[in-house]
């Protein structure tokens, strides 16, 4: 065991979900994006990201793959139905 450990009480009573997990507002984006010198998301995105990684290409996802692709253990999409509790 750590001996720095912090017992889960302690930090349930720290920042709500929310703050720690939905992101910065525009306040503290514009905070950090001064720190490290950038103007925009897209200026310290364009600096970070290495051009053997780039694309100018649009990306896309397929919602899934024809099941002629698929593993015999793949477990298929669910169908979306509609509630009957409604």
């Amino acid at each position: 065991m750590t001996a720095n450990r912090i017992p889960l009480s302690e930090l349930e009573r720290g920042t709500p979900f929310e703050q720690r997990h939905i992101g910065p507002d525009d306040a503290a984006r514009a905070k950090m994006l001064a720190q490290v010198g950038y103007g925009s998301l897209d200026e310290l995105t364009a600096a970070a990201v290495p051009d053997a990684i780039k694309s100018a290409a649009a990306w896309t996802c397929p919602r899934r793959a024809p099941r002629s692709r698929c593993s015999p253990n793949c477990v298929p999409w669910p169908t979306a139905t509609r509630s009957s509790s409604r």
